[in-house]
């Protein structure tokens, strides 16, 4: 592996997330030597990320993001920037009460990575996600 990267932009719709997954599986596939767990559970981490610019779109119009998903020897490296309103909450891993109708995303992508990061970058969020690979 030398870094083989994927992306994608569009406009944060529904139906984009059923193409980062369709992009991280064309990955995956190319990349047997990576387990399908690693990719399994980035993909989890990515469409939890995805889904709240998708949800925030369609409260706030429209919202554009850009995709990118590198293969590297020691890890599989995303990073997503979206145009929408500015990210206000932590990253911290710990799950909303029980009876909470919302909140579990981010925990259950911080959970599944090994680095997860958000800063606002002008007027973009950034997300980076990162899953390290066995050596």
């Amino acid at each position: 592996m030398n870094g083989e990267t994927y992306a994608l932009r569009g406009a944060a719709h529904p139906e984009c997330l059923e193409e980062l997954h369709e992009l991280v599986a064309r990955a995956g596939a190319e990349h047997p030597e990576v387990a399908d767990l690693d990719f399994m559970l980035l993909e989890t981490a990515v469409i939890e990320v995805a889904g709240n610019f998708v949800e925030h779109a369609a409260a706030n119009n429209a919202v554009t993001f850009a995709f990118e998903l590198r293969v590297l020897p020691d890890a599989l490296d995303v990073r997503i920037d979206d145009d929408g309103p500015e990210f206000q909450g932590e990253l911290g891993t710990g799950m909303p009460g029980e009876f909470e109708e919302s909140g579990r995303g981010l925990p259950i992508a911080a959970s599944v990575l090994d680095e997860f990061t958000y800063h606002r970058d002008g007027s973009l969020n950034r997300w980076c996600l990162r899953r390290a690979l066995p050596a």
